[in-house]
């Protein structure tokens, strides 16, 4: 849950992006954070989300699950002084798919992180601009959790011949944080949802027309 609901900061005579959360575009724990409207042409979006004091080492890493916010160029930045007036910034590169993105914070080594932003800037006119947010961690730990084991469809519903959903149990990982549900079609991979339980609703899983089955990969992460 962010700090600030909403402090959005944004350009002069622009107006500010909306904040909610998106039950619909659910990512882990039955939602994610949705940053939407109508942007002008040559203004920027400062969207403060979280106060924090975490030292950082040179193991120390920043992962974010996102999705949307194509049109734009989209930042994420961390605060390195108490008064945030400097930022470490990340770039990010934004997919109509959720997509998880994990930076190296070693430069960082030796210094504290006192909050986190998103920053969207943009030179043309967008209409209907959505930015999903799914997961954002800070983390040191670089020891591989076992991967979960002994995984179950405890229930699925075909929806059309190329769509289903379904219900999985597994036995996770005392060292893993959460879980990622990755399934492929043909020869790519497609990120699907992430729990931090031991269970997971695959809302839609899909396949082209022309490939022969769906495959589901689970993936757990730390």
């Amino acid at each position: 849950m962010p700090t600030w609901r909403w402090w959005i900061q944004h350009s002069e005579g622009s107006a500010p992006l909306k904040g909610r959360y998106d039950f619909d575009e659910a990512y882990n724990g039955g939602n994610s954070l949705a940053f939407e409207g109508n942007l002008d042409a040559n203004s920027s979006q400062n969207v403060m989300l979280y106060s924090t004091k975490i030292p950082v080492s040179d193991k120390t890493k920043l992962s974010l699950t996102h999705k949307g916010g194509q049109g734009t160029s989209a930042w994420v930045a961390l605060a390195t002084k108490p008064d945030y007036s400097e930022y470490e910034w990340k770039e990010l590169n934004p997919s109509k798919d959720w997509k998880t993105e994990t930076f190296d914070l070693s430069s960082l080594a030796g210094k504290t992180i006192y909050g986190v932003k998103m920053f969207f800037d943009h030179d043309s006119d967008v209409k209907d601009y959505k930015f999903n947010l799914g997961q954002l961690s800070i983390y040191a730990n670089q020891e591989k959790p076992a991967a979960p084991k002994d995984v179950v469809v405890k229930a699925k519903r075909l929806q059309n011949a190329q769509e289903a959903e379904a219900l999985l149990q597994f036995k996770g990982s005392a060292d893993a944080d959460y879980y990622e549900i990755y399934e492929k079609d043909g020869d790519q991979w497609r990120l699907v949802t992430g729990t931090s339980g031991t269970s997971a609703y695959l809302a839609k899983v899909s396949r082209s027309a022309s490939a022969k089955g769906s495959k589901q990969e689970l993936k757990s992460l730390q």
